[in-house]
């Protein structure tokens, strides 16, 4: 199993041990899809909706406003794709290019719009389970196709994926997608380093700025660093010092990181990156549930303010943690598309009174692929048990107890389900209670299938399992500072570590794990002032600080060598 260590310890703290559920059928799926080749776990072009997913919703365009496809979708007509200035009128359907205005600047595109970029990273491990790129192939502001990249067993690379069309020009254009813009690196990147160029760049109907980074280590890297109206306080110029974390994704022909998060020079703190898909506000005028890929999804008819109709997917209706009802006010992020030829808002998340719900479309998809055995063996994933519960009881679970049920489902047979910790759990089940529990995979010592549930549905109603503060602390990065007091090096699982005792500003005592002592932790002595980021895992009473980066103050920052399967514990 390939896995980096920060990853294992943090399961393996828990009790738990990683697990895929996965059918009798995956055996000879994994082996025919090794015999063809890893191009062929890419999938063929496959509707997005079939074509029958818009029989019950038909009567809905009856005399609306909504169905022409050369109406706008949202109140004001200022998300369509202009050509505002001539020096772009020349632009092709490859949806990137040059002005060729200032050839200077040509180290990076002027425009690049017609994508739009979701990532999930659900275990909060800084590697994206799943990776999705809308595409707009003909420039009209609508997305045609829907590219999903997964990674299935946690190891920095996506294993497989999905590839969805919308209308005929995803058509035609998908298999130039799947092949050329799929994402490989599921990991996060972080970079810290000196600017060295900046420009704006034409993307959709924004502007963004973009910047070229020579890295502490020497190398160059672009950055996305989202909506340039956003950035205007920052005054970012050239020589100033930043720090950015997110995903890389390729456009074009070039690599760029998509920045979650950015730290200035001039900043103490982090500045988060506002990548929201378009909002839309208005009062729900009908809903229906259509079965849309096997799937029963919840629409609805949003009018908004300024009398416009507009159709939103909604996503699972059984995810959704309110009923929604005619007559409801709502507000939808989403991404519009056109299928067929009408136009819908795919929604990435709906906000009913003030309650904010982000809306899970790919893990569904996970799910469905796990079913139908195209996930590895190997993984750790997002998965969904139903069925009736057997027997609850409390268990002790690394010194906590838990509340938990066994529950006997039609796809995996017999699986624990972890309700959260005793003392907290608001969930309240009975033998013979018929659930659905959405969560995290993984085995107990004795092998048997437990799910760490995030979210379960009993009775109409919906519980959100949030009580994992402490599960979070062992799977959350953290940052440690502070003065080197002792060094001792320690034997685990066969190998030698170096420790270092660090006594933090506010006068507490941390202890990181700095790696091997024959690598770059040998440079660490004692007085010295460090920072370290990386996973906590508690190790019987203690709690210790799984380095995979440490910056000296004096010094070169370095990436920590687990040396488990040539990876690195680096997140980078």
């Amino acid at each position: 199993m390939k896995i980096t260590l920060w990853r294992s310890m943090a399961i393996a703290s828990m009790g738990f041990l990683p697990l895929a559920m996965a059918s009798p059928a995956n055996a000879a799926s994994n082996d025919r899809g090794q015999a063809a080749g890893d191009d062929q776990h890419w999938t063929e072009s496959s509707p997005y909706y079939e074509q029958d997913a818009w029989y019950d919703v038909t009567e809905w365009f009856d005399g609306n406003d909504f169905h022409p496809t050369n109406e706008s979708w949202s109140d004001t007509d200022d998300y369509a794709n202009r050509e505002a200035d001539d020096a772009y009128a020349s632009r092709g359907d490859n949806g990137y290019g040059y002005d060729n205005r200032y050839s200077e600047d040509n180290w990076f595109y002027d425009y690049y719009d017609g994508q739009f970029f979701t990532y999930d990273d659900l275990s909060n491990d800084r590697i994206y389970q799943s990776a999705a790129i809308y595409s707009d192939y003909d420039n009209d502001g609508y997305y045609d196709a829907v590219l999903t990249s997964y990674d299935w067993d946690g190891d920095g690379v996506y294993e497989g994926g999905e590839l969805y069309t919308l209308n005929p020009a995803g058509e035609q254009n998908g298999r130039q997608t799947r092949q050329g813009q799929q994402a490989k690196d599921s990991r996060q990147q972080r970079l810290t380093g000196t600017v060295q160029k900046t420009k704006k760049a034409s993307v959709s109907d924004a502007k963004h700025l973009v910047a070229m980074i020579r890295t502490d280590g020497g190398r160059q890297a672009v950055v996305d660093l989202g909506p340039a109206q956003h950035m205007q306080n920052a005054d970012l110029t050239e020589g100033d010092e930043i720090a950015c974390a997110g995903p890389a994704c390729k456009v074009g022909e070039k690599r760029v990181v998509m920045a979650d998060w950015v730290k200035l020079q001039s900043s103490d703190s982090k500045m988060k990156v506002n990548r929201d898909a378009t909002s839309l506000k208005g009062k729900v005028a009908d809903t229906k549930k259509a079965n849309i890929r096997g799937e029963e999804r919840m629409m609805v008819i949003l009018k908004t303010d300024a009398g416009k109709k507009c159709l939103c997917d909604l996503g699972p209706a059984d995810e959704l943690d309110a009923t929604i009802e005619q007559g409801d006010q709502l507000k939808v992020n989403g991404v519009p598309a056109k299928a067929g030829d009408r136009k819908v808002v795919l929604a990435q998340s709906v906000t009913i009174d003030g309650d904010k719900t982000k809306i899970d479309r790919t893990s569904s998809q996970m799910t469905r692929n796990q079913r139908s055995g195209d996930q590895t063996q190997s993984g750790q994933a997002s998965a969904r048990v139903q069925g009736e519960v057997q027997s609850t009881r409390q268990i002790k679970v690394r010194g906590e107890q838990r509340r938990v049920a066994f529950v006997n489902d039609s796809q995996h047979g017999r699986v624990l389900i972890d309700l959260g910790a005793a003392d907290s759990s608001r969930v309240s089940l009975q033998q013979g209670d018929r659930v659905t529990a959405h969560g995290i995979t993984a085995r107990s010592r004795d092998g048997g299938k437990v799910l760490l549930a995030r979210k379960l549905q009993h009775n109409g109603q919906t519980t959100k399992i949030d009580d994992r503060q402490q599960r979070a602390k062992l799977t959350d990065a953290s940052e440690v500072s502070g003065k080197v007091q002792k060094l001792q090096t320690v034997s685990i699982n066969d190998s030698h570590r170096k420790l270092a005792h660090v006594k933090t500003d506010n006068g507490q005592t941390a202890v990181i794990d700095l790696g091997s002592p024959k690598q770059a932790a040998a440079s660490i002595a004692k007085g010295d002032t460090i920072t370290a980021e990386g996973v906590p895992v508690k190790v019987h009473d203690s709690t210790i600080l799984v380095a995979f980066e440490v910056s000296p103050e004096n010094g070169d920052s370095f990436k920590v060598d687990r040396g488990i399967g040539g990876q690195q514990a680096s997140r980078r």
